[in-house]
């Protein structure tokens, strides 16, 4: 049986979670894998991660690797060649730009404070394509 304050998390997050994965996969089945695969290994090291100095930075870790796992890497490639890392310019785009969640929402979703994602917008500004019209 789930801790009730696990059940909380997953019930507040879930739905977010589930958005951003669709985001970035761009299929609902694989986004859908990934939150859950997600969401089992956060049970499964639930204790730990509540002991970590930042349980919501440590979850969010988890499923953007789960997502990464369940799809194609729809990121933008890390120097290394892996697919991207936490906390992104690419991530706060995708949360408060086009998934239009409020600043300190889509900032609360990645365990990190609204000055680090209007760091991470900025950042996008300047490095990310902008779309063009044709």
């Amino acid at each position: 049986m789930q801790r009730l304050d696990f059940r909380a998390f997953r019930e507040l997050h879930h739905g977010p979670y589930l958005l951003y994965a669709e985001a970035r996969t761009r299929d609902t089945e694989s986004a859908s894998r990934a939150v859950e695969a997600a969401f089992t290994e956060i049970a499964q090291t639930w204790k730990e991660t509540l002991l970590s100095p930042n349980s919501i930075a440590a979850a969010w870790r988890i499923l953007r690797h789960a997502v990464v796992g369940h799809a194609d890497c729809v990121m933008s490639p890390a120097p290394s060649g892996d697919c991207a890392p936490p906390n992104t310019p690419e991530d706060a785009v995708v949360l408060h730009r086009q998934l239009k969640l409020p600043l300190h929402q889509a900032a609360e979703l990645m365990g990190i404070d609204a000055s680090e994602m209007c760091m991470l917008l900025r950042m996008a500004d300047r490095e990310l394509p902008t779309p063009t019209t044709a």
